[in-house]
C-alpha cells in the first residue's frame, strides 16, 4: 500500500517528539557522584551531618570494617549530584589491620575530604589538625572543607585565637556549622560541589535537601556570637599592646 504524504508528516512528528522526549530524559538522568570522606574525632557529629539529608541511604559493606558508608542526593539548579560519603573513625579507635587496610584503600577513592571538630571540645580541634596532616600526606593535592560543629551549643568553649593557634582560620574553606540546626550546611555543600564541579554557577535547591532543622535558633544570636568573638579578640589585642608598652 502506498504511503502518503500525510503519514510520512505524522511519523515523523511521532519521531521529531519521541526524540525529544528521550532527549529530555536522557538530561534528567544526568546525575553527577563523587565520593566524600567525613573525618572527625569522636562525638564531633559526621553521622548528624550526613543524616540531615532528607534521603541519604545506609550502604551496608561487610567488608568496610570500621567505616561508614552512605549515599545521598543533592538538588541544585544544574541537576542532581549523588554523593557517596564514607564516614572514617578517628584512626586511634582503628585497632585490626582489616580495618586499616579499609581505611587506607578508602582513602584513595574519595574525592573531597569533610574534617569536623567539635566547637565544644578542644581535644576535637586538636585531633582535627592531626588528621588534616594525616589526609594531606596521603592525598596531597586532594581538597579538604574544615567545619567547626555546634557553634550555636551554649556549652562551646573554643575561640577565635584558639583557631589561629590550631592554623584553622587560613583556611580557605572553613565554615561554622551546626548539624542540627542546618545552620551553614547549605553553604559548605554548595561549596562542596563547586569545587568538585568545577562551576561557580552552582546554587542548591533551597528546602530540596535537608531536613526540618531539629532545633530553631534566631540568626541574631549567630550575629551575638560574632559580635562577643569581635570583643574578645579586640580586649586580647589591647592586653598584647599593654604588655608590650611595659617592656
Amino acid at each position: 500500500m502506498a504511503t502518503s504524504l500525510s503519514d510520512i508528516y505524522n511519523n515523523n512528528q511521532r519521531f521529531q517528539s519521541s526524540f525529544y522526549e528521550s532527549k529530555l530524559t536522557s538530561q534528567e538522568l544526568v546525575i553527577q557522584q563523587f565520593t566524600l570522606g567525613v573525618f572527625g574525632f569522636e562525638q564531633s557529629g559526621k553521622s548528624t551531618l550526613i543524616n540531615r539529608f532528607k534521603n541519604y541511604i545506609l550502604i551496608i559493606d561487610e567488608d568496610s570494617g570500621a567505616l561508614t558508608f552512605k549515599r545521598f542526593q543533592i538538588q541544585t539548579n544544574l541537576g542532581t549530584f549523588t554523593i557517596k560519603s564514607i564516614e572514617f573513625p578517628d584512626k586511634q579507635y582503628v585497632f585490626n589491620q582489616k580495618d586499616l587496610d579499609a581505611y587506607n584503600q578508602q582513602m584513595k577513592n574519595i574525592q573531597i575530604a569533610i574534617i569536623l571538630f567539635d566547637h565544644t571540645s578542644i581535644k576535637s580541634l586538636q585531633e582535627s589538625t592531626k588528621i588534616m596532616d594525616e589526609i594531606k600526606k596521603q592525598r596531597k593535592e586532594m581538597p579538604i572543607i574544615v567545619a567547626g560543629n555546634k557553634i550555636d551549643s551554649f556549652q562551646r568553649t573554643i575561640s577565635k585565637p584558639q583557631l589561629k593557634e590550631q592554623n584553622i582560620d587560613e583556611i580557605q574553606n572553613y565554615f561554622d556549622i551546626s548539624a542540627i540546626s542546618n545552620y551553614n550546611l547549605e553553604k559548605m555543600f554548595t561549596k562542596m560541589l563547586r569545587i568538585l564541579a568545577q562551576n561557580e554557577e552552582i546554587v542548591l535547591i533551597s528546602e530540596a535537601n535537608f531536613k526540618q532543622h531539629e532545633i530553631h535558633v534566631d540568626p541574631k544570636v549567630y550575629q551575638q556570637m560574632e559580635l562577643e568573638e569581635k570583643f574578645k579578640q579586640q580586649l586580647l589585642q589591647a592586653d598584647d599592646r599593654t604588655q608590650n608598652q611595659h617592656f
